[in-house]
Formats: C-alpha cells, structure tokens, sequence
C-alpha cells in the first residue's frame, strides 16, 4: 500500500467540465489546503455537534470532551455512547456551521474552478450538507468498505438536476494524517466496476465484484486540512486508524454545473 502523490493542477486535464471527466487519468486531485485558523474553526464546530449530542446522554463525557479536544475523544467516549450519538444522521453539521464553512477561501477556489455549484442534500434534509467522522485507534467498525459514491446515489436513489455532475471532497482536521486517512484507487473511475450489497453490524456495506489487490489502494498524503478531491467513481475508503489519537475529518459531495460540448 503506497502513498497517494496528486497535483492541484488541471481539475478537468483539458477536458469539457462533466462528472466522467473530472480529475483526468486519475481521478483524484489535492485542493488548496485551509488555513490554521479555519482548522481551528471547524474542530471547534465538529467538536460543538459531538459534545450537544454526547451531552443528551453523558454531560459528564461531554464536559471533559469540550474540554480535552477531539484528539482525545477515544479515550473519553465510551463505545455504547459512540454508537448511539454518531449515527450518519448525528455526523451532519448544522446548518450554520456549514454556511460558516461555506465562507472560507476553499469554496472560493470551487467557485473559480468549477462556476455554477450546491452542496448536495443526499439525507433530504431540505439544506446543504457537510458530514464529519471519527475513526478511533484500532476501530476496523469505524471505517466502511471500499466504494464508489455512486452506488449510494444509486441503491437510495438520489437525484440529481439534469446537466449537473458531482465531485467528492475529503479533509480530516484533526489526528495523525500518516497513521490513518482515506484510500483511494487511481484511475478505477475509468472502470466499469460491478457490486452487490451487504449488510454488515447492522451497517449498509458494498462489494465490488472484482478483485483489489491491496498494491493498488493508495492512501492520500495529505497534511491537516488539505484536501482531496475526487470523482465520484473513485473507489476509496477510509483507512484504519494506526495512530494514538482520533482522526476527525469532514466530506462533502458538491454538485456542479457541467459544460455542454458547444460552451
């Protein structure tokens, strides 16, 4: 398992802007990285979402988690209350956390790049969504299968308007970049790439049917609050955390206006 070496450059290599063409041979591209005081921000959002939610059931944990950082949370947050406060549903920013977000230079780069965009609404919650996760030290349970988000839009039937493409971001903010973050496989966007779905601990899982030898995940090498940007066909999934501390990273799949041919 090799590292992930990607260049800002070139989003679309040339190419007219659509979904299949996005991140050229590869797939994947590193977005401008977010400034120290926006990684400050955005622990401090994630870390204000766990802590209401954890305090519902635990104040105790909630108080000393506000207090210790996200780093942290593993050794804090008992597994029960893990399970029960950081459903998917749980992991979605409210609504002003995302329009502050919204608001930092990254997004500014998209609307250079990109022009016309939205955050996509995949829960149907009637707003834009961004969705934090933690993956804690040696929790295999805290990652998913290897997948394309594609099969998700499929097997729930997400739409999308007509003429739009989609594009998945990636950051984590907080824990050991080296130690976890995500995997990804260059170039299997170009693939045509079968699965079947399984239900795993009670979780939605995918299987994709065709071999992966584990020489083709890449993991991304990326510092905290650095992004990776990918198609939405690339197969990825969240690396095991090998480190000490947690990692917290946050996602979000934009939807963008693609170029007609004549444009």
């Amino acid at each position: 398992m090799g590292p992930l070496l990607v260049s800002r450059d070139y989003l679309f290599d040339g190419q007219t802007k659509t979904e299949g063409n996005f991140g050229g041979t590869s797939g994947i591209r590193r977005g401008p990285a977010f400034a120290a005081v926006e990684i400050a921000t955005i622990n401090a959002l994630i870390r204000e979402k766990i802590c209401a939610a954890i305090g519902n059931v635990s104040p105790d944990m909630a108080r000393e988690l506000d207090q210790a950082g996200l780093e942290d949370y593993h050794e804090i947050v008992s597994s029960d209350v893990h399970q029960q406060c950081l459903s998917k549903m749980g992991r979605i920013l409210d609504a002003d956390a995302v329009a502050e977000i919204s608001q930092m230079a990254l997004f500014d780069y998209f609307r250079d790049e990109l022009g016309e965009f939205f955050l996509s609404d995949e829960e149907q919650i009637g707003r834009p969504q961004i969705c934090f996760r933690i993956v804690r030290p040696s929790q295999p349970r805290d990652t998913g299968t290897l997948h394309r988000d594609t099969w998700f839009w499929e097997h729930f039937n997400f739409t999308r308007p007509k003429g739009y493409g989609r594009i998945k971001c990636w950051t984590q903010v907080s824990g050991d970049p080296g130690m976890s973050g995500l995997l990804l496989v260059p170039q299997s966007h170009l693939r045509n790439v079968g699965y079947r779905t399984e239900m795993v601990d009670g979780k939605l899982s995918f299987a994709q049917e065709f071999p992966i030898d584990e020489s083709q995940l890449k993991r991304y090498v990326g510092k905290l609050g650095e992004p990776v940007i990918f198609n939405h066909d690339t197969l990825h999934v969240g690396a095991l955390n090998r480190g000490s501390r947690s990692r917290v990273s946050f996602e979000f799949t934009i939807v963008f206006k693609e170029q007609n041919n004549g444009e």
